[in-house]
């Protein structure tokens, strides 16, 4: 049987240095996901973006759409999200973010929201896609409290 050894101590100072590194891993983690966040919402209007115009280019229905989702989940395995559903929800992000677009410049922003606030009632996951938004940009029309989308608060009618 083979005797067990006393645990030695921690090293002086050891405790401060564990906490500056715990520090400064929480934040770098801090700082790097507003820049993945916004990767993903910018991947997201992309594909948004393709779909859209495949659908007024290429007639694409929502077979086809279904298909593409298939084949980028068998592509992007470890990636969650890029189900037909998600896809169909890229597509109207994309559609939003276009009209959007176009108002810019035009009308007060309270006509603007709530022209989005129409377009977005009743449509799946759009408080996800509203969430998502407010927290990565700073912009009257997207900073809103997702709230908006069932009341008829903030112009909503």
């Amino acid at each position: 049987m083979t005797a067990r050894r006393p645990r030695a101590s921690p090293a002086r100072g050891y405790k401060a240095v564990l906490a500056e590194v715990t520090q400064n891993i929480a934040t770098a983690r801090h700082r790097a996901l507003p820049a993945v966040n916004a990767g993903l919402v910018g991947i997201y209007w992309d594909i948004g973006r393709i779909v859209v115009r495949q659908q007024e280019t290429a007639r694409w229905g929502d077979a086809i759409v279904e298909s593409l989702a298939k084949d980028l989940r068998a592509g992007f395995p470890d990636m969650s999200g890029l189900t037909r559903d998600n896809l169909f929800r890229m597509r109207q992000f994309f559609l939003v973010c276009r009209e959007i677009d176009a108002w810019l410049g035009t009308g007060a922003p309270l006509d603007k929201v709530g022209t989005v606030c129409r377009q977005l009632r009743g449509v799946d996951g759009a408080a996800e896609i509203v969430g998502t938004l407010s927290r990565q940009f700073a912009s009257p029309i997207l900073t809103l409290d997702t709230r908006w989308m069932e009341s008829s608060t903030v112009g909503c009618t």
